[in-house]
């Protein structure tokens, strides 16, 4: 919960981060700019609920400090869970969502950053290629994952926003339906796989017949990863994890490049560390 919170106010605080989010929502949706940044920061929330299963639950613990949880997969379940929301809501409510017509594009990038925030698309060639069981990697949904989707929602400011109720109600309903059934969860990633990876969002082209959608998935996702790379950081040093020195070096160097050096100071201040 904590983590993808605090993803979200990377974006927002760090100013080097803001302005290229600013940027890339212009350059998604130059007449609804406010929308497209507001669009980066749910992806961003949004971006690891698939941790809520049972083997990644099980295996979140610090061993010789060294971070031992099995997150394979866990980006497929993300996404699987957000495009099934998607696929529910009427179209009313989906224009609603992205302030927009066009809404295709804003609703792939919703879908997509999740799936792609540790891969490339060779992995997600794998992944189709592949008669992968997710759930035997993951198990199943755990109890208790929708209250801390309401509790990321709500630490990110978007409950407050009526247009956010719908998809909020939508994954909600989705992960109580998911809770301790595999085969559901099997249902929910082989309709993300045929529905949408091969055939488009909603019968648009797929991610890799279209390069103006790839530049703005690719564009939204380096923002997302930066963010994800600085928070957790900031996050394993409170904790005093000394496992990952190499990530730990990237981190300050690109911290030292956008001259936040204080930003973990000011994470730890907020969570009253």
């Amino acid at each position: 919960m904590g983590h993808s919170i605090g993803t979200v106010k990377v974006i927002n605080e760090v100013e080097g981060l803001r302005k290229r989010a600013e940027v890339v929502a212009k350059r998604i949706d130059s007449k609804n700019q406010a929308n497209s940044f507001y669009l980066i920061l749910l992806s961003a929330a949004l971006h690891d609920i698939g941790k809520g299963s049972e083997k990644y639950q099980q295996s979140v613990k610090l061993e010789n400090g060294e971070c031992k949880a099995s997150f394979y997969m866990h980006e497929v379940i993300s996404s699987s869970i957000i495009f099934a929301a998607l696929e529910e809501m009427n179209e009313k409510e989906v224009r609603e969502l992205f302030n927009s017509e066009n809404y295709h594009e804003k609703a792939s990038i919703l879908v997509y950053c999740p799936l792609l925030h540790h891969y490339s698309m060779e992995r997600i060639e794998e992944f189709l290629n592949r008669s992968l069981s997710i759930s035997n990697y993951s198990g199943p949904i755990v109890k208790g994952l929708t209250d801390a989707i309401e509790v990321i929602l709500n630490g990110g400011g978007f409950m407050s926003k009526p247009n956010v109720k719908p998809l909020s109600d939508k994954i909600i309903s989705i992960v109580k339906g998911l809770e301790g059934n595999r085969e559901k969860l099997e249902e929910k990633v082989r309709n993300l796989k045929h529905k949408f990876i091969v055939k488009g969002m909603l019968r648009n082209k797929p991610l890799m017949q279209s390069y103006y959608l790839t530049s703005l998935v690719s564009s939204t996702l380096g923002l997302i990863n930066i963010a994800d790379t600085l928070e957790a950081s900031c996050s394993r040093k409170v904790k005093e994890n000394l496992g990952e020195q190499r990530k730990r070096r990237y981190s300050e160097q690109l911290l030292s490049e956008l001259n936040e050096r204080d930003l973990c100071e000011r994470l730890d201040s907020k969570r009253g560390i």
